[in-house]
């Protein structure tokens, strides 16, 4: 699936491959702060950053759909960030609109909480 890959490429540190799912220009509301990427040279992923903070690999825990069709998708997806010590570093959130362009999916927009984002989701 589309967050499959993403994880493997995450992991992987892939950083081309990464950066291939996601549509420019994109929005992202990360840490309280919405920015738009609009310039392709801007980086997307900083993987010495993760490092420097212990991070070894994320894991994709579960993933939920709260609507798709043939062009676009909103999907919640619960990750969690393991350290090089096997503990966890974080368990967040995010949210994520994905939209077909031409054969692939790319994100659009991305928002990201470090607790889960329960709403409208079944816990259960």
């Amino acid at each position: 699936t589309f967050f499959e890959d993403l994880v493997l490429k995450l992991n992987t540190q892939d950083v081309k491959g990464y950066e291939a799912l996601l549509m420019i220009p994109h929005a992202r509301h990360i840490a309280g702060q919405v920015t738009f990427v609009n310039d392709k040279s801007t980086p997307l992923v900083n993987f010495d950053q993760l490092r420097e903070l212990g991070w070894e690999k994320s894991l994709l825990r579960k993933t939920h759909i709260f609507y798709s069709s043939e062009t676009k998708a909103f999907v919640n997806v619960d990750w969690t960030r393991m350290g090089t010590n096997g503990k966890v570093l974080q368990d967040f959130t995010a949210f994520y609109e994905l939209t077909k362009l031409g054969d692939s999916l790319k994100i659009t927009y991305i928002s990201a909480a470090d607790t889960p984002l329960t709403i409208g989701i079944d816990e259960s």
